[in-house]
């Protein structure tokens, strides 16, 4: 059972990622103008982040509870990975776009920190 819980809620990792890549980024992007489609997906991202960790986090515990030590620490590090990713790096990206944007010929490294995030 708590093996089954672990490959549904990585199967629904896995598809919330692949539908905010191909469906609804391309969609903010072609419908909304720059600035609004940033507000919007400033938003999401963390929001996203968050969601996965906590699918993952609990994912981890059912491959614990299902005897599989090694698919649970696989797991955590996906985890550590969406918390990383929503605690970290995307409020750094976000504060450097922001210099960014008040000063454009400052060399921030926004591009660095957003190359980093994929």
């Amino acid at each position: 059972m708590y093996i089954g819980l672990f490959l549904i809620l990585n199967s629904m990792v896995l598809g919330f990622m692949l539908l905010f890549l191909t469906v609804i980024a391309p969609s903010v992007f072609a419908a909304l103008d720059e600035t609004n489609a940033g507000k919007l997906l400033r938003k999401l991202f963390p929001r996203m982040f968050i969601h996965g960790l906590v699918l993952t986090l609990l994912a981890s515990v059912f491959a614990y509870q299902a005897g599989r030590g090694d698919l649970a620490i696989l797991t955590m590090v996906s985890t550590f990975g969406f918390g990383f990713n929503a605690f970290y790096l995307t409020p750094l990206i976000n504060e450097k776009r922001d210099e960014l944007l008040q000063e454009p010929d400052a060399s921030s490294g926004v591009l660095i920190y957003y190359i980093a995030s994929q």
